[in-house]
């Protein structure tokens, strides 16, 4: 994808030119002057150790062997691995520069540079998956739950991409346990090719397998669970104009669907801004078309509804982004199953 295909080095010479890579992206030039621990990073502040580990990824003869779509994906992921850590960078009582959390943070800020970039969604979601998974095979070996890791870690990034990923990040610095690490990340990648999760995502019998198996623990990845569901709910969650209708439409066209904006056309009026919405039985008579029968829908929730009683807005508005809240119930509340019981509390939590 330009401009990642147009500065990734390719053959013959397999040359990296730095000065444009500069030019192209402000924050590259962002990570010039952020300190690191000399203890892992002795060779200088996080730009000198980003171009180093381009480099070095330039050098693997598995990255020269990929296709020239997967060598441009791949140096996008090296180039944004430690894009956070401008954000997470701290120095912590001892005196010891620290990044926590900057490969979650890298996600996040992955993902809105390559939007803002016009990526292609699947391009964009991979790098991102590459960039919050990339210190994965430094310490997996040493957890008790490695094949959860491993399985999770191919259903959304591939392992070997990962392990050149890791590769490439411990060529790319000074440090004392660089030759102990690319063990670790050489053991990892052979785990995972055992476990026929490394170049492709873990196959289970069934969805209905894999979910099974990530809840609980000590799960057989191959014994084809018993599905007893009846229904499928598709939720669509994003903001007014994004274009959820349109997913249902191309995606979804046999499967009834329960919309608030429908129920408003249907009545022939809205909410006003100030009122506290829809009620839960005009939402939920749509809904009671698809449940007894075990018929599969789809809903696109983009406004707020309430309780019978009026009294306890769903969503609860605490907020920007809707993350995570509690609150009590009233007596005679909710008594149509959003939440059963008075006096209780009860935990939402809404990824819009």
């Amino acid at each position: 994808m330009r401009p990642f295909d147009e500065l990734c080095p390719a053959p013959p010479h397999w040359g990296l030119d730095w000065s444009r890579v500069r030019e192209a992206f402000a924050w590259v030039r962002d990570l010039s002057g952020v300190e690191q621990d000399p203890v892992h990073h002795a060779e200088g502040d996080v730009e000198v150790h980003t171009r180093m580990a381009c480099e070095a990824l330039a050098e693997l003869p598995g990255w020269r062997a990929r296709p020239a779509e997967e060598r441009v994906r791949l140096f996008a992921a090296v180039l944004l691995h430690d894009v956070a850590k401008p954000l997470c960078t701290r120095r912590d009582e001892e005196g010891r520069v620290t990044a926590h959390g900057h490969s979650r943070a890298g996600d996040l800020l992955t993902r809105r540079f390559l939007w803002e970039s016009g990526a292609p969604v699947e391009w964009r979601e991979h790098v991102a998956a590459l960039v919050r998974h990339h210190q994965v095979p430094f310490w997996a070996l040493e957890r008790p739950d490695l094949r959860r890791i491993a399985f999770r870690a191919s259903l959304l990034a591939r392992n070997d991409d990962l392990v050149l990923l890791a590769t490439a990040d411990i060529l790319g610095r000074h440090c004392g346990d660089a030759s102990e690490v690319l063990d670790n990340v050489g053991l990892y990648a052979e785990y995972c090719a055992e476990q026929r999760c490394l170049d492709v995502p873990r196959a289970f019998p069934s969805d209905h397998a894999r979910f099974w198996f990530f809840r609980r623990p000590d799960r057989d990845p191959d014994h084809a669970a018993h599905d007893d569901t009846r229904m499928t709910v598709t939720v669509m969650s994003g903001l007014p104009g994004s274009g959820k209708d349109h997913w249902i439409r191309e995606n979804r066209p046999d499967v009834p669907v329960v919309s608030l904006d429908a129920l408003r056309r249907e009545l022939g009026s809205g909410p006003p801004p100030t009122s506290v919405g829809w009620s839960l039985p005009q939402l939920s008579a749509p809904a009671s078309t698809c449940a007894p029968g075990g018929r599969s829908c789809g809903t696109p929730p983009t406004s707020r509804v309430t309780c019978a009683e009026g009294r306890c807005p769903w969503p609860p508005t605490t907020g920007p982004g809707w993350r995570s809240w509690r609150w009590r119930l009233r007596p005679g509340c909710c008594v149509n199953g959003w939440a059963a019981g008075p006096r209780r509390y009860r935990r939402r939590r809404w990824s819009g």
